[in-house]
């Protein structure tokens, strides 16, 4: 007999089945994503400036970088939608 035609022991013999993988999360198709973002959606050029001015002025430290975008995101928040943000010290 030759040894490499017999099975590995422990291997299975029998395939895998594919259908016992959970089918719960559907990719994303191109389909699902719009094209165009509606004007409800846009954050404002003013916005958007204010965060590349604090990225730009923060640059070489994380930290303060990360507190200070946390801080202009919680504000954007609360003068877009009206909810206060707990921001973590």
């Amino acid at each position: 007999m030759n040894p490499q035609s017999q099975p590995v022991s422990g291997a299975s013999s029998q395939p895998t089945d594919q259908k016992s993988f959970s089918n719960d999360v559907r990719p994303t198709t191109q389909n699902d994503v719009p094209n165009t973002a509606e004007d409800n959606d846009l954050i404002e050029k003013v916005w958007v400036r204010g965060a590349k001015d604090i990225v730009n002025k923060t640059c070489n430290d994380p930290h303060i970088q990360s507190k200070e975008l946390n801080s202009y995101k919680a504000e954007y928040i609360k003068k877009r939608y009206g909810k206060d943000i707990k921001l973590s010290e």
